[in-house]
């Protein structure tokens, strides 16, 4: 079978779905679509694409794209643009959910990262609920971690007490993933412990006068291209995000044997236990996994355990089979 799959975003999981089917004797072609957070080029693209379509292939696509008959789906652009003023004013806004409703409609099938987004497309658009698969996202699971050499590691390079727990924060938007409901949850906690927060955003001053202003001395890092020895050496990772989007990064946390919080309203919290879904009393439990790192430790491992369930190499298969079983 010939596929052609489309992304513009996830370039990762598309060239390791590429590399699969292609073993299983199938012929792939990857298209590189427009900047999926910009809503005119996604027309763009859409209207370019339909115009060079000559041949039959089956179409994977992460992108809206009129010809999908996989549409795989992370976010639905629908109800945030129906949330901006004079949305109704731009022509853009309008192609977009035209768009979207015509894929969504037309897709042999629709996959979906998560339970709640399925809820959210079946909601927005009047979709049947089993023309839509949920396939969650996976991570690359790490061999041979030494979480205390990695942590006496980056002790030593930030010079920072190697007896705290570290707790880890990092987004690239730190508005949406919450980085002041971060701050002022671990203000809350009577233990000492040392702060690191991987990101850069256009508000750095604001939240680093936030940090001194609740008592707290959090290191800023900034973006970092080598993320893996901070999330191997920390031991609590929190996201209080109030995005819906599958918070992959957590996922990642885990995989790095951390306890991980995160909140309700992101859709992670369908793997997680009820008492690691943020709320009132979560200061408690945090400050329990400080006192006791033994428990802390045994965390860790549990969670790397839900994250092998969780791997890349499950959710390509998945996808595999999923196409070929509609070709």
């Amino acid at each position: 079978m010939k596929f052609k799959l489309i992304f513009g975003q996830n370039n990762r999981l598309v060239s390791r779905l590429a590399k699969a089917l292609s073993e299983g004797g199938d012929t792939c072609e990857k298209i590189q679509a427009q900047n999926s957070k910009n809503y005119k080029d996604i027309a763009v693209f859409d209207e370019n694409f339909c115009l060079n379509m000559q041949d039959d292939s089956f179409i994977y696509s992460n992108q809206l794209c009129k010809y999908a008959h996989v549409y795989h789906v992370n976010e639905i652009y629908t109800p945030s643009i129906k949330q901006k003023p004079f949305w109704w004013a731009f022509p853009k806004y309008h192609k977009v959910i035209k768009l979207e409703k015509y894929c969504m409609q037309n897709a042999k099938l629709i996959i979906a990262n998560s339970k709640m987004l399925k809820n959210e497309i079946c909601e927005t658009f009047a979709i049947d609920p089993a023309r839509i698969k949920v396939v969650y996202d996976g991570v690359n699971l790490i061999e041979n971690l030494s979480k205390a050499q990695a942590k006496l590691s980056l002790t030593n390079e930030l010079d920072i007490d190697f007896e705290l727990c570290i707790v880890l924060f990092s987004s690239e938007d730190f508005k949406k993933d919450g980085l002041d409901s971060f701050l002022t949850l671990l203000s809350k906690v009577k233990q000492k412990f040392n702060i690191l927060i991987l990101g850069d955003d256009k508000n750095m001053a604001f939240y680093k006068n936030l940090s001194k202003s609740l008592g707290l001395n959090a290191l800023f890092l900034g973006k970092v291209m080598q993320y893996r020895k901070f999330f191997e050496a920390s031991d609590i990772f929190i996201l209080p995000s109030n995005s819906k989007r599958f918070a992959n990064i957590v996922l990642e946390a885990m995989s790095y044997k951390n306890v991980v919080f995160a909140s309700r309203t992101n859709a992670i919290c369908e793997i997680l236990d009820e008492k690691f879904i943020l709320n009132e009393e979560s200061q408690n439990l945090i400050e329990a996994f400080m006192i006791n790192y033994d428990s802390c430790l045994k965390r860790g491992e549990k969670n790397y355990k839900i994250a092998k369930i969780y791997n890349m190499q499950d959710q390509i298969s998945q996808l595999c089979t999923l196409l070929r079983s509609l070709t």
